[in-house]
């Protein structure tokens, strides 16, 4: 067998792993990977950039299943393989940078997460210029981590210069760009500038509308944020409607969207707790709690949030009973997951 056509098969393999990953095929993804790293090992001399991106996706992988100490090992393997392969301030560590960050972001770490962010940026904006696409990408990822740890200062200018990137580069109905407005919007959200931000999520909304459609995920995402930021600012009668037209989009769309379907029922419940319609509220919570225990690879976390929500519901209820038994549930799931 030739060079170019291991080379090939090694490609396929760790093509085929980020595949099953990709699938929540956990077990298939690290089974593939395993191999090639056995294969590849034995010819780390002259495969290292191969060799790091099979550790760096076998990394994802345990990412995604909670493995994150055998996950940071393996990325800084990679690291330091693709770091002395390609050199420092090659693209390709940038991207291998911010995948890293994203495991300390969800283990946590904040801070190391910020280092390993601002250096992609820093290789990013050296390699295709601080106002290019490539760059606006790093910084949205930096922006929200800023926005993650409430730095709400350092993550809007962020924000704003990806949006223009994005806007001048790829057009006002780019994706990238309806992406950059959202996150803008959430920042004024966060900040109490509702006006702004639901000017901002209604920009964002025509624009999914006309390149996505009504029927989407990404749409009914951006219909449950504007009503969001209408109830914030004591504006019901409006929010209403925008919330429950999410929610209908989504059960339509439940076949693969059960989570996001969780995520809305719990917010719709937000909007009625604002106006302490609590009973309207509770039954909401409740199926959000249900959907999301029956997911198998809901983190254990999860519906504790839930089951805390809505315990607090049946206590505004005066269901203090069913309240307690909630409480208790939702403190052994937080134990288990800690």
């Amino acid at each position: 067998m030739t060079g170019v056509t291991q080379t090939q098969l090694w490609k396929l393999y760790i093509g085929s792993a980020k595949h099953a990953c990709e699938a929540g095929n956990y077990e298939d993804a690290e089974k593939i990977l395993t191999n090639a790293l056995q294969e590849l090992e034995a010819l780390l001399d002259t495969r290292k950039v191969l060799f790091a991106e099979a550790q760096a996706t076998l990394a994802h992988v345990y990412h995604r299943t909670g493995r994150y100490a055998e996950a940071e090992s393996l990325f800084e393997w990679a690291l330091a393989i693709l770091e002395t392969a390609l050199g420092p301030q090659d693209p390709a560590v940038a991207r291998l940078l911010s995948d890293f960050a994203s495991l300390y972001v969800e283990w946590g770490r904040l801070n190391e997460a910020e280092t390993l962010r601002k250096k992609a940026l820093e290789i990013v904006e050296a390699a295709y210029g601080a106002d290019s696409p490539e760059a606006a990408l790093y910084e949205s990822d930096l922006a929200t981590l800023y926005t993650v740890e409430s730095k709400y200062s350092l993550a809007e200018p962020l924000y704003r210069r990806a949006l223009e990137a994005r806007e001048r580069d790829l057009g006002a109905d780019h994706p990238d760009t309806i992406t950059s407005i959202s996150q803008l919007a959430l920042v004024a959200y966060l900040q109490g500038r509702f006006q702004e931000a639901e000017a901002l999520y209604r920009r964002a909304l025509s624009a999914r509308q006309k390149v996505l459609g009504e029927e989407h995920r990404e749409t009914a995402e951006n219909l449950n944020e504007l009503g969001l930021v209408l109830c914030a600012q004591g504006k019901h009668a409006e929010a209403k409607p925008l919330c429950k037209k999410a929610l209908e989009i989504r059960e339509r769309l439940s076949g693969a969207e059960q989570l996001d379907l969780a995520s809305c029922f719990s917010e719709l419940a937000d909007v009625y707790c604002s106006q302490n319609r609590f009973s309207e509220a509770a039954p909401l919570c409740e199926q959000a709690m249900e959907i999301r225990q029956g997911l198998a690879d809901t983190p254990p976390v999860d519906p504790a949030v839930i089951l805390q929500k809505f315990a607090y519901l049946l206590r505004k209820a005066r269901r203090e009973d069913e309240a307690s038994r909630l409480e208790e549930r939702a403190r052994q799931l937080i134990a288990r997951a800690s």
